[in-house]
């Protein structure tokens, strides 16, 4: 697999392909990541430097770029040269929201509307990303009542779209030379429906190995008391699943105090309507709760198989259908990550499917949040 090496303003610098090792891994609610290592000569050494963006041959929309590098010795005393780094959408990281930024509409509208704002036109000229530009909006995703105060963008951006079950990308136009935002969803390709192609996963049929399954209640919550602005007595909240009872009763406490309910209008800040207010609570509730929810995983390699091809028959964001009939399992589930290893043996796909389990870092994010 080669690779091209450009600059950000979209100059070719040239071609990698004798690296000994790329790993390519594709994420559908946060940004991806690459590590590649290689023994390079001076040239190549100067082009893999922080800040150039990486693209393989066979799909020059998709990118990474170079965010560390390390020039080490290996066992054999060959200097080795490891390079990492993210997808472009990891750039929106390099911005936060502002000051009591409220969003009203379909998840994916509310999500084009705050990279708008602070990426492509922004009130301050600095916080501009140059050439990057806005796909076609379809409307994507169930309505969204979101607000937000101070806020790394990018965490906000995954919130939004794990909730409503979408992925979003910066994609390169190499033509037009410009960075092209979209937000996207998977196809459904499980087993019970008759619109598209089905992908089945499964021991019988051959396609996968390594299977690894996860089924665990750990961070389960099912109702939530989220506690907005006030105090005492005055204090507005909200609850959600309170139905639940008895042992299949979890509950948890938010606060959300951060969400004022006044906001600007013009020049003046006035007081949000309780009815809009609560349904900003609401969607905390359904935030915190979508962080808290049963965790259900299956990760397995692809073998080579002709039922199923990558790209055409199934890909990152697709929901599939994984068949075990030895531990009778049958989950339709989203293809959440694709992880390609490149080396001297080819191409190796790994894959992993249903929900993710919360590193350590995730949750300390979430109780920071």
């Amino acid at each position: 697999m080669e690779l091209y090496v450009l600059e950000s303003d979209f100059t070719v610098l040239g071609i990698i392909d004798n690296y000994d090792c790329l790993v390519w891994q594709r994420s559908y609610y946060k940004p991806g990541t690459f590590s590649m290592q290689i023994i390079p000569n001076f040239h190549q050494f100067q082009l893999l430097k922080k800040g150039n963006i990486l693209l393989k041959n066979d799909n020059t929309k998709e990118a990474m770029y170079i965010d560390h590098r390390e020039l080490k010795e290996n066992e054999e005393g060959i200097e080795v040269l490891v390079v990492s780094g993210y997808s472009l959408t990891q750039w929106i990281d390099r911005r936060i929201t502002l000051y009591k930024e409220l969003e009203k509409g379909n998840a994916e509208t509310v999500i084009r509307n705050y990279v708008n704002r602070h990426c492509i036109n922004p009130s301050e000229e600095h916080r501009k990303f140059n050439n990057l530009i806005q796909g076609i909006n379809n409307n994507l995703g169930k309505q969204v009542d979101y607000s937000s105060h101070y806020k790394p963008l990018l965490e906000e951006l995954e919130v939004i779209a794990t909730i409503s079950e979408l992925g979003y990308k910066i994609d390169l136009d190499l033509l037009n030379k410009k960075y092209i935002f979209d937000v996207y969803e998977g196809l459904d390709r499980t087993i019970n429906q008759q619109v598209n192609s089905k992908a089945i996963f499964s021991t019988e049929f051959e396609n996968v190995s390594n299977q690894k399954y996860i089924d665990s209640d750990n961070n389960y919550r099912n109702m939530v008391l989220v506690a907005g602005a006030g105090e005492n007595e005055n204090r507005k909240t909200l609850s959600l699943g309170s139905s639940n009872s008895g042992l299949n009763r979890y509950e948890l406490f938010v606060d959300a105090r951060d969400i004022s309910d006044t906001k600007q209008e013009d020049d003046n800040e006035v007081s949000i309507p309780l009815s809009e207010y609560n349904k900003l609570l609401e969607a905390r509730g359904k935030e915190k709760l979508s962080e808290c929810t049963r965790i259900e995983t299956f990760d397995c390699t692809l073998d080579n198989a002709n039922n199923l091809k990558y790209r055409e028959d199934f890909d990152l964001g697709d929901k599939v259908s994984i068949i075990n009939k030895k531990w009778g399992l049958v989950l339709h589930e989203r293809i959440v990550g694709i992880e390609e290893t490149y080396d001297t043996e080819g191409l190796n796909i790994e894959i992993k499917i249903g929900n993710n389990i919360p590193t350590l870092i995730d949750k300390i994010k979430q109780r920071m949040r």
